[in-house]
């Protein structure tokens, strides 16, 4: 090997290193920002989403995403308008599965992902009636469509067809889907929508 081509390998270990230090820079400020918001586990509403997913094992879909922040913040990152949809769908009668699939994104399908298994592999966490990559053809060539499964990531217009799902029929009290986002950078789920079928709210 030259001498040219010993520096240029060095050169590419380098540029490597530099941006492994820079991935766990930006997640040590992650984790630092998330301890300044000061997330109290001993609140009454945390003490009562805990109680719910660990002992009833019958969360509402807002008290199982409180756990999901409080368990797994490093993992899962829910939006605003997750909770919002949550707290719409506060009828909805199969709240214990709903935790079930929650829990097994943050853990069987983030773990699948983060180690680099990808889609083909993550997707056999869940069954086919479980879970989706994608959107048909109708909804993800259609503009509404698109919009409603748009939502906003530190301030970034982020898609989210992969999703979770019960139910089919147009019923708050029926059917729960969580749309959300795999950011392979942060190796972090985020959770744009957890309620209703987007296209019956």
């Amino acid at each position: 090997m030259s001498q040219i081509d010993g520096l240029e390998a060095d050169r590419k270990r380098q540029t490597a290193l530099v941006a492994e230090l820079e991935h766990e820079r930006d997640a040590l400020r992650a984790e630092l920002a998330r301890a300044q918001r000061g997330v109290d586990v001993g609140s009454d509403r945390n003490r009562a989403a805990l109680r719910a997913a660990f002992c009833d094992r019958e969360p509402t879909l807002e008290q199982a995403l409180v756990v999901l922040e409080l368990l797994v913040a490093d993992r899962v990152r829910v939006l605003p308008t997750a909770f919002a949809a949550a707290r719409r769908s506060s009828t909805f009668k199969r709240r214990g599965k709903a935790w079930e699939l929650l829990w097994k994104l943050a853990t069987d399908w983030w773990t699948a992902m983060a180690e680099g298994g990808g889609d083909d592999r993550a997707r056999h966490v869940f069954t086919q009636e479980q879970y989706a990559a994608r959107e048909s053809q109708t909804v993800e060539g259609n503009r509404v469509g698109r919009e409603r499964r748009t939502f906003v990531v530190d301030g970034a217009p982020t898609m989210m067809w992969r999703h979770l799902k019960i139910g089919v029929k147009d019923s708050l009290t029926e059917t729960w889907l969580c749309h959300f986002e795999w950011m392979p950078d942060e190796r972090r789920i985020v959770i744009g929508h957890c309620g209703g079928h987007l296209d019956f709210e």
